[in-house]
């Protein structure tokens, strides 16, 4: 089976400081999108402060990015 992704990434879109704290904390997220007319410079920068500040939180979440990972489980 033929995925159209990179298991190896997990990016999120993200539009302000908590969505992206949570792709961080839930899905491990380790790329992040913004979209360049609707973020403005100020909410762009909260949010990659968001991320880069926040933790994996495992657990729960874990048995999620193992499937994210590895799409053959």
């Amino acid at each position: 089976m033929s995925v159209n992704r990179n298991p190896a990434m997990r990016c999120a879109l993200v539009s302000e400081p908590l969505s992206a704290a949570l792709a961080r904390e839930h899905n491990d997220a380790n790329c992040i999108a913004m979209g360049a007319r609707l973020t403005g410079s100020d909410m762009a920068k909260a949010c990659l402060e968001a991320f880069l500040t926040t933790e994996f939180a495992g657990g729960r979440h874990q048995r999620r990015v193992d499937k994210l990972s590895n799409p053959e489980i």
